[in-house]
């Protein structure tokens, strides 16, 4: 996989004191140094869960002629962490310019137009007189409030939740995409492939059935015989498939990740799709490209179906934000139960994680044609999801939270898991449409696609 650039983070230690007295929490300069080391030492703690963002030298400011030194550092920034410790307006009148309320050096700040998290506290002695003053800048620009300007007060875990959303959102930007043939026409077609470039910044490379077919003939089935192997002997058996069909269908299955991997390489590409049902499997004859897909997901890399650009779309935010492959389904709601099922013949195996062991599988076929091979994961119950679903104009998600209550064998595409979600189904589904496809990743994210959402103008519902 290429290599994504990192997030860019300056941390600022803002002191702008004008009032030449004592300041709340600070009555002397050793207080205020004790603080800094106190915020340095966090930050360092903070750094380890972060892969992809980059804490660049900090920068002690107290005066707008500090700003002014460093403003070619600033620009190269992604963000500005900024705990406002003393504010900058003078605690009586005077001064030549007219002071805002909370100050030049913050004023100044905000005209690099970088998004700004604003952290301060109210433990103990540590009372900023920051903590009152950040709340005229924001309201000052309530419109920006959640989507480039947070005001956070003692709460750490929040602004971690929104550096990893940051940092996914700085690698989403560099994303490329490959749709083997168009967006699928009944799934918000080039409309929804547009939105997806507008919000997301993703390049898009549509590319021709005809020339996969060339290149998937180029590869030879010797090169995958010991991948074919491995992944029959690590299964947990067959299911509507005889022993020799199944090496001849997993053969077949695989030269056709050989082939799609080879293509995302030569052309830079993190994600591909292919529109299976507009021309894909009829090209390919009797190679679905579900297995291929699913092998892609669980190295990291992303495999949609049936080029549904819509979908995509929490697709990626769940992929960079919980760096865990998500999973695409065809929704069955069973609002009188408040659950909801989802199926589909493409799933990764590597819930949990990358680096986590595969969830257990079966070998068995596409559901529809009977042909080719994929996996049945057998996703086993309690296991805690977020669960998204977009409008096909991307102006909306379903967010919802929910726990697996099993994973059946119905007469439907081979990967099922039901899910009893949090909340009052039957309203969820009166609110908004969505797309047939819904997004299933493991564990609770709600709170960081909602701050997703809210940066990339997305109506959440839920």
């Amino acid at each position: 996989m290429k290599s994504l650039p990192k997030l860019k983070v300056g941390c600022i230690y803002l002191a702008e004191d004008t009032s030449g007295g004592k300041r709340w929490g600070f009555p002397d300069s050793k207080a205020l140094e004790d603080e800094i080391r106190f915020l340095r030492k966090r930050i360092d703690e903070l750094k380890t869960r972060f892969e992809r963002v980059e804490f660049t030298k900090s920068f002690i400011i107290r005066s707008e002629e500090d700003v002014i030194k460093n403003s070619e550092h600033f620009m190269d920034l992604d963000l500005f962490l900024v705990f406002m410790l003393v504010g900058g307006a003078p605690a009586y009148g005077g001064g030549v310019k007219i002071y805002k309320t909370y100050g030049h050096s913050l004023e100044a700040l905000w005209g690099f137009n970088k998004p700004i998290i604003l952290f301060v506290r109210a433990e103990g002695e540590r009372i900023y007189d920051g903590n009152f003053r950040a709340l005229a800048l924001l309201g000052e620009h309530l419109v920006e409030a959640g989507r480039s300007l947070w005001l956070l007060i003692n709460d750490w875990e929040k602004l971690s939740k929104i550096l990893k959303v940051m940092e996914a959102l700085k690698m989403i930007k560099n994303l490329k995409v490959i749709s083997i043939g168009p967006p699928c026409s009944a799934l918000g077609s080039y409309n929804s492939m547009r939105e997806l470039i507008k919000k997301f910044g993703v390049k898009v490379v549509l590319y021709p059935f005809n020339d996969l077919v060339k290149l998937y003939k180029e590869v030879d089935g010797k090169e995958v015989e010991e991948m074919a192997r491995d992944l029959l002997d690590k299964s947990r058996g067959l299911l509507d498939l005889k022993e020799e069909e199944a090496w001849t269908e997993v053969l077949k299955s695989l030269k056709l990740y050989v082939a799609l991997k080879r293509l995302m390489h030569e052309k830079g590409a993190d994600i591909i799709t292919i529109n299976c049902y507009e021309g894909g499997l009829s090209t390919l004859r009797d190679v679905a490209p579900c297995l291929a897909l699913s092998k892609l997901s669980d190295e990291g890399y992303l495999g949609v179906c049936e080029s549904d650009f819509a979908a995509m779309a929490p697709m990626i935010l769940a992929r960079y934000i919980a760096d865990k492959p998500p999973f695409l389904g065809d929704i069955v709601l069973i609002p009188d139960k408040n659950r909801l099922l989802l199926g589909h013949c493409s799933s990764p195996t590597k819930f949990r994680g990358f680096d986590r062991p595969e969830i257990p599988y079966l070998i068995t076929t596409q559901y529809e044609t009977g042909k080719a091979a994929t996996t049945k994961v057998l996703i086993e119950k309690g296991e805690v999801v977020t669960i998204m679903a977009p409008s096909l104009d991307l102006n909306r998600f379903v967010l919802a939270l929910g726990k697996v209550v099993e994973s059946p064998n119905l007469p439907i595409c081979r990967n099922q898991v039901v899910v009893e979600v949090d909340g009052d189904l039957k309203k969820l589904i009166e609110k908004t449409s969505t797309d047939i496809h819904w997004i299933l990743v493991f564990g609770d994210y709600l709170d960081e696609l909602r701050i997703a959402c809210k940066i990339l103008g997305i109506e959440v519902i839920g």
